[in-house]
């Protein structure tokens, strides 16, 4: 079964991946070294929703921000 490059995408052969790093107990499968090092010593984005500050009552829904915060980064 192939799992995909966090950072790039690319579908990666867990079998004979070259690259790999084990995270809070997940192992993450990595197309070149560039992804890798892009992956552990890269910057980080946090994404905030404006709304659960305004207000606490306001509804707050998955998806919608997630999604577009997946567009962003692609």
């Amino acid at each position: 079964m192939a799992a995909r490059d966090p950072v790039c995408g690319m579908p990666v052969d867990p079998a004979t991946a070259a690259y790999s790093v084990e995270v809070r107990g997940g192992t993450y499968y990595f197309s070149s070294e560039l992804c890798r090092d892009t992956f552990v010593e890269g910057e980080k984005i946090a994404y905030f929703s404006m709304e659960i500050g305004l207000e606490s009552d306001i509804p707050t829904y998955s998806g919608g921000l997630g999604v577009l915060a997946g567009d962003v980064i692609r």
